[in-house]
Order: C-alpha cells, then sequence, then structure tokens
C-alpha cells in the first residue's frame, strides 16, 4: 500500500480556514494560474508636474510613494502569486519553510515613506461626490467622449483625471490652481497605488476630503490604512478560485525583495554585500550603499530598487519555480532585519519618526477595512528572540466588511474599532 501523503495542516487550531484557503486548490494540481495585478505604477509616467505641485504632495505625505512613479519597476505575477499563496488570514503571516514573517507598520514607513501613526483614514464615505470634485478640484465631472459616466457613486475614472489634469497647471497659475491639481495627483496616486481596485480605472472619492486641506493631510495615518487595505486584498486573493488582486502590490514585492533572497533583481548596493570584517562596518559615505538611484535623506528605501532589471515572472514556469524554491528556502535565504540603523540613518525623517509604534498590536483602518497588525508573531523582524506566539483573532466577520456590503451588526464593530 503507497503512502498517504497529508498536505496538512494536520492540527488546524491556527489555521481554521484551510478548506477556503487556495493552497487547496494547489494540492488538487488545479491551481496554475497566475494572479491578475491591479496596479497601475507606470500609467502615471505621462504626468507633468510643476515644482509648486511637487511641494502640495510632499507637504500632504506622498512624496515617496511620488518617487516610484517612473522608475521601471513592474510586477513580478509569479513571485506575488506564490507569495499569496502562503499568506494566511488568521495570522495576517506568510507562513514560510523558515518560519512566518509579515509586512508590518515598519516596513511601509521605511520602503513608502508613509506615516504610520496619526489620524485615521475614515470618515462617513458618504455626500454629492460631483459637488465635491467640482468644489476640490475646479471641473465638475462631465461624461466623456465615449459616452460612459465618468463618476459611478464615489468611484472617480482615472482616466479623467489624466485627461484634464495630467499636462500640469501654467507657471503662473494661482495657488488654488496647484492646490487642485495637487489634489488631482495624490488621487491618481491613490487610484493606481495605493488603494488599486480591480476596475483598474477608478478611484475612490472618499479620500478626498482628507485631501482637501494639503497641511492636514499630512497628519494622518496614511501608511496604516495602505497596509490595511494591503492585508485586505490579500486575505481575499488568497481563497480558493481568486484570481486577481489588487492594493500596494509593489510593496508586497518590494518587502519580498527586502527580506526573502529567491527571485530578487541584483542590484549593486553596499548594504547588500557582507563588510570584510566585523570591525569594519559600512562607510555611510560610500554613495553606492543605497544604490544610485536612492537620493540620501530624502527618498525612502524603496527607491534604492528603482530602474533595476529582472526577469519578470507572467508564466506557469515561473510561478513553479517560486513554489520550488520557497518549499525548499533555508535560512540563509532569509534577511529578518533589512533595515540597520546605517540604513535608516540615511533615509528621510518620515521614514523613521513613528518607530515607536512599529510593534505595536493594532486595528489597522482604511474607512470600512478593518485588518489587525500582529508584529508579536514575526519578532525576529525586528531582532528579537520569537516566543510561541499567543492566539490571535483576525475577525472572519471584519473581512466581509466593505463599502458594498454591509449592516448594522458590521457597522457597529467598526466604529467601536475606529473609537478605540
Amino acid at each position: 500500500m503507497e503512502p498517504t501523503i497529508h498536505p496538512g495542516p494536520r492540527d488546524t487550531s491556527v489555521l481554521t480556514l484551510q478548506t477556503e484557503h487556495r493552497s487547496e486548490d494547489v494540492w488538487g494540481g488545479g491551481m496554475d494560474r497566475l494572479l491578475t495585478c491591479r496596479e497601475h505604477v507606470l500609467g502615471l509616467g505621462e504626468w507633468v508636474i510643476h515644482d509648486r505641485v511637487l511641494e502640495f504632495v510632499r507637504l500632504a505625505g506622498f512624496y515617496g510613494v511620488h518617487r516610484l512613479v517612473g522608475g521601471g519597476l513592474a510586477l513580478d505575477r509569479s513571485l506575488i502569486t506564490a507569495l499569496i499563496e502562503r499568506w494566511r488570514q488568521e495570522t495576517h503571516t506568510f507562513h514560510l519553510a523558515v518560519g512566518e514573517a509579515t509586512i508590518t507598520l515598519q516596513d511601509v514607513a521605511v520602503l513608502l515613506g508613509l506615516r504610520v501613526h496619526g489620524a485615521p483614514v475614515t470618515g462617513d464615505g458618504t455626500g454629492v461626490w460631483s459637488a465635491l470634485v467640482e468644489e476640490l478640484l475646479g471641473i465638475r465631472p462631465e461624461p466623456g467622449d465615449d459616452g460612459k459616466p465618468v463618476l459611478q457613486g464615489s468611484s472617480l475614472r482615472m482616466t479623467w483625471l489624466r485627461r484634464h489634469f495630467s499636462q500640469g497647471p501654467p507657471d503662473d497659475a494661482a495657488d488654488i490652481v496647484y492646490e487642485r491639481f495637487s489634489r488631482a495627483y495624490i488621487l491618481a496616486l491613490m487610484g493606481s497605488i495605493l488603494f488599486a481596485d480591480k476596475s483598474g480605472d477608478a478611484v475612490q472619492l472618499v479620500y478626498l476630503p482628507l485631501i482637501r486641506d494639503l497641511r492636514r493631510a499630512g497628519t494622518y495615518s496614511w501608511g496604516s490604512a495602505t497596509l490595511a487595505y494591503l492585508y485586505r486584498q490579500m486575505c481575499r486573493a488568497a481563497r480558493r478560485r481568486s484570481r486577481d488582486i489588487g492594493g500596494p502590490l509593489i510593496l508586497l514585492q518590494l518587502w519580498s525583495w527586502e527580506h526573502i533572497h529567491i527571485g530578487r533583481p541584483r542590484i549593486s548596493r553596499v548594504r547588500d554585500a557582507p563588510p570584510p570584517d566585523p570591525e569594519h562596518p559600512i562607510e555611510v559615505d560610500d554613495p553606492s550603499i543605497l544604490g544610485t538611484q536612492h537620493q540620501r535623506g530624502v527618498d525612502p528605501l524603496a527607491c534604492s530598487w528603482l530602474r533595476v532589471h529582472f526577469s519578470c515572472g507572467h508564466t506557469a514556469s515561473g510561478l513553479s519555480f517560486f513554489r520550488d524554491a520557497l518549499d525548499h528556502q533555508k535560512e540563509t535565504q532569509m534577511t529578518w532585519q533589512p533595515y540597520s540603523e546605517t540604513v535608516l540613518g540615511l533615509l528621510p525623517e518620515i521614514c523613521r519618526c513613528d518607530r515607536d509604534i512599529w510593534r505595536s498590536v493594532v486595528p489597522l483602518i482604511c474607512f470600512d477595512i478593518v485588518e489587525y497588525h500582529y508584529p508579536n508573531r514575526v519578532m525576529r523582524q525586528f531582532g528579537l528572540e520569537q516566543s510561541v506566539p499567543v492566539a490571535c483573532d483576525t475577525s472572519v466577520d471584519l473581512h466581509y466588511v466593505d463599502r458594498r456590503h454591509k449592516n448594522k451588526k458590521f457597522e457597529e464593530m467598526h466604529r467601536k474599532y475606529v473609537e478605540e
């Protein structure tokens, strides 16, 4: 009799949703399709950004995200699909051969330069959207030449934004005009990179009231909202028969390149090479410590990966490579702490200012999305010893709450977490 191979988990006390996880289909041989990645960073390269607009973008806290535009960073669908197969909604971590790992508030701050502490990104999510667009962008959204509606509910078509704002304001414009163009560009960053949805051509206007005052916009915790959105997208993509994924996928990919030595590009950065002698550390003045594309003291760490060359995995064979490599991953293929004090010291203040909450166990909020942050399960990423993690609850109920699916019970749960 041939032995029966049990794919696991044998103990379902932690991974309670296994029957709904896409790994069930992988084991059965019926899941070789790559996820369709709904992110559109490359489409922003046509925008002309005036210096005054860039000042407002920086003031609002989105300069690090802006720097990714035009940087030639393509998504590796095979890598992303293989990682999602190891993502677990029950713990909000990747279950790797070397242990659990996850994207934390630290990664968001260091890689993207977004604030991870501040007022929550939330609101009532209602309004007269056409009037709001006219007030804050200066143009009332009208149907395009194709006859399709520009505005559907709170969803504004990105093509409309590009048509009216991508060429930038005139040099002699008033401040109010520069502010309008700045809001439009920030909305484009949100719809293309941070909060990309599955439509591929829409941005939610619920964020627009929060950038009414561009100075106050910089006080919101956009980083935690971005992480909440990514967690939700990964949890949904990890379900059986899911075919696409949205959200800040460039954050997921860059996190993997920083931590996992499988399929990442080879770039010339001094910090990636071990020093020849522990008594002779890396020289901070070496111009290539973070790569030639990184502007020291200005750019977040993601910019050290700009214009790298690698072979994007868009085939089933690429997925097979990552599956096999991650199945046999060794400890030497994992960097638990890629952000040394030397590296952090070369980044702008926004990448370091909230480090006292990087290890906080907290709910992450992005309007109707509430996802839990459990860094206590990945203490090795903070240079600490990992003990047996305590039981955690990512709330199955909360995972079914979004702007399309609400009821009174879930609204009360959401309100409780926002108030806390």
